[in-house]
């Protein structure tokens, strides 16, 4: 009786991990889709690093913003208006919006959510501008659109959607 209990649990524990494992519990640096995320070496000084905010206990999936990208992306944010007052980026569960810095672990140069987007500068002050539209915000999900998981994508573009 006691042996065959104890297989039991063991069968049973040995069930829960596998459905654990298919459901995704098991977090990957890369936010899905197989292949590990960049890491500090593999992005370029002229690069950036895009995380979307989506995720609380896991990794949030990044993408790399190329030369030219981080180029238009530097135009974009400098021609944005200085958001009246100080509006709060979203917090809670589900999609946060976006942090892009110059690379894994390096302090995020600015957070775009909800339509506002934080610039950190170097002197440690920071500048509130405004998204109209969320513009920015979806130009760079699109941007990152090949290489995020499609899950990921339709979440975000629901979110978007609102």
């Amino acid at each position: 009786m006691i042996r065959r209990t104890r297989r039991s649990v063991v069968v049973g524990v040995a069930l829960l991990l596998c459905a654990a494992v298919a459901a995704g519990a098991c977090s990957r640096p890369d936010g899905g889709d197989g292949t590990p995320g960049p890491s500090a070496s593999e992005i370029k000084e002229t690069e950036m690093l895009v995380e979307v905010d989506l995720y609380s206990g896991r990794p949030n999936p990044t993408f790399v913003l190329g030369e030219d990208e981080t180029g238009e992306f530097r135009r974009r944010v400098g021609a944005l208006p200085v958001a009246p007052g100080s509006p709060s980026p979203r917090e809670g569960l589900g999609y946060r919006g976006l942090t892009v810095s110059s690379g894994p672990g390096a302090q995020p140069e600015a957070m775009i959510s909800d339509g506002t987007v934080v610039v950190h500068r170097a002197d440690g002050t920071e500048q509130w501008l405004a998204d109209r539209g969320r513009a920015l915000e979806r130009w760079l999900l699109e941007t990152g659109a090949a290489t995020l998981p499609a899950e990921v994508m339709a979440v975000v573009r629901e979110d978007l959607g609102r």
